[in-house]
């Protein structure tokens, strides 16, 4: 009981700090995607003596000058980090999670990436793949989210679920 009690505790710190919107004014992109990360890792950390999988979280942040950012953009940046994150955490195989806050060629680029269960009797395929499409068939809320925050910046969205990876991305 007691060990449950610490899991619901631990949730409910990660969804109340979720909630709170990023001061932007007082901390770059940069520092806000670091920070959260920072603070699911320890929370996951934590979800290990509660029974859960702890994930490894790799942060990889190029160098730019992410305080030029229109604040709606790096809002809504933080907010799809955030929801693939948590997605990635929830539906993933525990193994691996890879954020990746990029500037290349004019573009910033959104990349969680997480391991996924492969199955060997199919070729290898991945069991998320049919998740996903059924994900996608049903429009789930997450999707649509992401969906609509990439859109009202002007970015593409693109999901996809390869050889034991599941990856979001977007592209501005």
């Amino acid at each position: 009981a007691d060990s449950h009690l610490r899991g619901v505790w631990r949730d409910v710190r990660h969804l109340s700090h979720a909630l709170m919107p990023p001061r932007f004014s007082h901390a770059t992109l940069r520092e806000a995607v670091e920070s959260y990360v920072s603070s699911v890792s320890s929370d996951n950390e934590q979800g290990a003596s509660t029974g859960h999988t702890p994930c490894h979280i790799q942060l990889h942040i190029s160098s730019y000058d992410w305080a030029s950012l229109p604040h709606d953009t790096a809002y809504q940046l933080y907010r799809i980090i955030q929801e693939a994150t948590a997605n990635a955490l929830k539906h993933g195989c525990g193994q691996a999670i890879t954020v990746e806050l990029l500037h290349a060629d004019g573009h910033i680029v959104v990349r969680v990436t997480n391991d996924v269960a492969v199955d060997s009797t199919n070729g290898g395929s991945a069991h998320a793949e049919s998740a996903a499409q059924t994900a996608t068939d049903a429009q789930g809320i997450g999707l649509h989210t992401l969906q609509a925050r990439a859109e009202s910046i002007g970015a593409t969205l693109r999901t996809a679920t390869s050889h034991g990876q599941h990856t979001v991305e977007l592209t501005l």
